[in-house]
């Protein structure tokens, strides 16, 4: 048994009626052959996708491929199918002009930003001694690599393999007495196993 009408409307998610998008369903007295007309955006994509066929036929190669396609080809079904294309896409859940529009502001922005605002460029970083102590559970050495210059201290017993450019730390034992200071010079690194 269905429950009264009580003159009520169950919205069961608010995405849908605050998601309003405007569409087409006729142009004059012609309706558009489309169940649920068509979206006004994917009528401006068309449009811009026309244009730049008319401006890619002007290109040395790509206009003398076009040029070689049938003209409603060119100039019906690549703007249509594109744009239908384009009007259904959601890329991060925006529309296709929002997400290249933040691409370009991505590109066209700086790389650092600190507290809101443009900074140098990441250079050297100079910081004071930085402990790296592991925890109770597992007392040994961490994954990492220390690029130079540096100094490390060392508190359990490891055995060292030399290569070229850098020195590979392997714990083989507990702790030591006394730690033992391993200098790493500029342009080398020591990575730890």
């Amino acid at each position: 048994m269905a429950p009264p009408d009580d003159g009520r409307v169950i919205v069961r998610s608010y995405r849908l009626p605050f998601n309003i998008e405007r569409r087409l369903y006729r142009l004059d007295r012609w309706r558009i052959p489309a169940p649920f007309g068509v979206p006004l955006r994917g009528a401006l994509y068309a449009g811009v996708i026309f244009a730049l066929v008319l401006l890619a036929q002007r290109l040395p190669l790509l206009g003398d491929a076009l040029t070689s396609l049938h003209p409603a080809l060119r100039f019906v079904v690549i703007p249509v199918v594109v744009a239908g294309l384009l009007a259904q896409a959601r890329p991060d859940g925006r529309t296709v002009h929002q997400a290249v529009g933040a691409w370009m502001r991505h590109l066209a922005g700086p790389r650092a930003l600190v507290g809101f605002r443009r900074a140098d460029p990441y250079g050297h970083l100079v910081i004071g001694a930085v402990q790296l102590v592991p925890d109770a559970a597992v007392p040994r050495y961490r994954p990492a690599v220390v690029y130079g210059p540096a100094r490390v201290l060392l508190r359990y017993r490891a055995r060292a393999h030399q290569g070229r450019r850098q020195l590979e730390v392997e714990q083989t034992g507990g702790p030591m007495w006394q730690g033992k200071v391993l200098t790493v010079p500029a342009g080398s690194e020591v990575r730890f196993r």
